[in-house]
């Protein structure tokens, strides 16, 4: 089959083929007009067709000479997590696409300070990304806004310490921590071993939180945190099963009955440890991860996880960017959402 290209298909010929204006098409394909031009979904649906039947491509050179953004986002992910960030991606694309944009994606270097992150932005925005959506929760927002490059039109998202008072997604990771030491107790769990990231030469911010959250509710429940810090090994996300059986071994010495991961992958790790010492889950020992990504379902026994709610994340993000591309003051600066503790076999 023959395939054809069009050559040099306008703007103004999409809009004829769609029966809109061209200020219409424009605010579809290129985000011109924002904050003063409005275009129904139906319209907009149409706008995007007939731009892939003719194969209009907008002359992003052009538009970057001529200061002009369009509908292209930038999008900055890390690799420190990236099952969890690569479902909050593929959400973002799914839910862009339909809004009319398109997404280019950079990930974030190994131990990458603010100005990095800053240039990264700033690349993004130079190949015509009209805003930037930091998609990684380990962008310390509050230090790089210090900076006078930091991007005009960007959002976040991350834990209330990460976030501050950025716009984004304030991610309420506190709450799913309570929820799952309730379960823990409410299951007979006095020892809970709560893993965290160790770097060595600082402290994680994400394991301080996650601390101090379980020993709140700890309080409250009169069950015990035991921390379990897990060294990071380079080139790995989760632990390998050397330093799994260690952790196993240590855990299980301090009568630990209840395990609380950083992630569903770690979570898994640790049950394939515990089980080659014959243990039984959840009988003798209690697991819950985080993310529910979907293998947390597929094995056995399914992990019971806390679910970040990678789609509403992804959606909220687009919202608030948008929004701030458009000019529209009536949307807050930032949207908090709180996980879902899914209860499955292992606790």
């Amino acid at each position: 089959m023959e395939i054809q290209v069009a050559i040099g298909v306008r703007l103004a010929d999409v809009a004829n083929h769609a029966g809109v204006s061209r200020v219409a098409a424009g605010r579809v394909l290129l985000g011109s007009g924002a904050g003063h031009v409005r275009v129904s979904e139906a319209a907009a649906k149409r706008i995007q067709e007939a731009a892939r039947e003719l194969g209009y491509q907008p002359n992003r050179s052009a538009q970057r000479l001529n200061g002009k953004g369009g509908n292209l986002l930038g999008v900055i992910v890390n690799t420190n997590a990236p099952e969890i960030e690569l479902c909050r991606l593929v959400e973002l694309e799914r839910l862009a696409w339909k809004r009319g944009y398109q997404l280019a994606i950079s990930a974030l270097p190994p131990q990458c300070n603010a100005n990095d992150v800053v240039r990264l932005a700033a690349s993004l925005s130079s190949q015509g990304a009209a805003g930037i959506v930091f998609l990684t929760g380990g962008v310390n927002a509050s230090a790089l806004n210090k900076i006078e490059q930091a991007p005009a039109h960007a959002v976040y998202c991350g834990i209330p310490p990460v976030i501050g008072s950025a716009p984004g997604v304030v991610m309420d990771l506190a709450y799913g921590y309570r929820q799952a030491v309730r379960r823990f107790a409410a299951t007979g769990r006095k020892r809970i071993g709560v893993m965290g990231i160790d770097w060595v030469t600082f402290n994680d911010v994400y394991t301080d939180y996650r601390l101090e959250s379980v020993r709140d509710e700890a309080n409250l429940q009169g069950v015990t945190i035991i921390h379990a810090p897990v060294a990071v090994e380079a080139g790995r996300t989760t632990p390998s099963r050397e330093t799994a059986e260690s952790l196993v071994d240590g855990l299980l010495a301090d009568g630990v009955d209840a395990i609380l991961a950083y992630s569903d992958m770690t979570a898994l790790r640790m049950i394939q440890v515990l089980q080659q010492r014959g243990k039984r889950i959840p009988g003798d020992m209690a697991v819950c991860g985080l993310n529910n990504l979907e293998v947390a379902e597929l094995l056995f026994p399914p992990l019971t996880t806390i679910d970040e709610r990678a789609g509403d994340v992804a959606d909220a993000m687009l919202d608030l960017i948008v929004a701030q591309l458009q000019g529209d003051e009536t949307e807050p600066a930032q949207r908090v959402i709180q996980p879902a503790l899914i209860i499955r076999e292992s606790a």
